[in-house]
């Protein structure tokens, strides 16, 4: 049996997709940029906020999710007072270094990659 959410992604044509677990610990802030492309977003533990342009700040937790049809530009943060960073940049740098689908900064230290 297929689930309502394979449905879309069928109808949707996907010819491709990349997996990534993001973990950050500490005050943080994210942007990334407006793509022609189909996000969708689980928070697994803890709590963020998802910023669209023109939007107020959503309230993100534990169990949510989000879908972005041809993706907004958007950050993501725990704390709206940080300087948001280029995470997209940050994704790919972490991905070539480690060869992993996952990217973790402990907040100690702001510029320590993880795996």
């Amino acid at each position: 049996m297929i689930d309502p959410l394979s449905d879309v992604f069928s109808l949707l044509d996907i010819a491709s997709a990349r997996c990534t677990r993001f973990e950050v610990g500490g005050q943080w802030a994210f942007r990334f940029p407006a793509k022609p492309a189909l996000k969708f977003v689980a928070v697994l533990r803890g709590a963020c906020l998802i910023v669209l342009p023109d939007e107020p700040p959503f309230a993100l937790v534990a169990g949510d999710t989000f879908l972005l049809a041809n993706a907004p530009a958007y950050v993501i943060a725990n704390d709206l007072d940080c300087e948001p960073e280029d995470g997209d940049r940050l994704l790919r740098l972490g991905a070539f270094r480690h060869r992993s689908p996952r990217w973790r900064r402990d907040g100690a230290d702001r510029r320590q990659l993880r795996h």
